[in-house]
């Protein structure tokens, strides 16, 4: 079927003027195509990035309040916390539980070791569900395994 479309786009293209309305969007199909292609071969990717903004869209709206961060370096680790806690958030984890038992254990771990405390291969110390039930899992192809 993609195949059949890219021929038609082809086709079009050929036809139109490219600075038209319908020639742009062609144009931008065109430019695009290897990203829809990767798209369609690929059903857990995301075709937009609207987790992302949504995830993110607690700090802007707190924009103000962040003022409060002092320098680039702590505006650099505020961004790694704030990351690690909407991933944690993404895959039903509880992020204050996960970032307080990594804190602890992360020195005492190997570098051979450090993948386990990556949040979807994280278990807690006591060997409970590190899914946290009261947190829905807000996007099912980020799901822990």
């Amino acid at each position: 079927m993609l195949e059949r479309l890219r021929a038609w786009l082809d086709a079009r293209r050929a036809q139109l003027p490219p600075r038209g309305a319908l020639g742009q969007a062609l144009g931008s199909m065109h430019a695009n195509w290897d990203a829809l292609i990767r798209d369609a071969s690929d059903g857990t990717l995301e075709i937009d990035n609207l987790i992302a903004e949504r995830a993110l869209r607690t700090i802007a709206v707190g924009r103000r309040n962040w003022n409060i961060v002092g320098s680039d370096s702590a505006g650099d680790v505020s961004a790694v916390i704030f990351s690690l806690a909407e991933t944690c958030k993404l895959n039903g984890v509880n992020p204050e539980a996960y970032l307080r038992d990594v804190v602890q254990r992360i020195e005492s771990t190997l570098n051979s070791d450090l993948d386990s405390l990556l949040h979807f291969h994280w278990k807690p110390r006591d060997g409970s569900d590190p899914v946290d039930l009261n947190r829905p899992i807000l996007h099912p192809n980020l799901a822990a395994p």
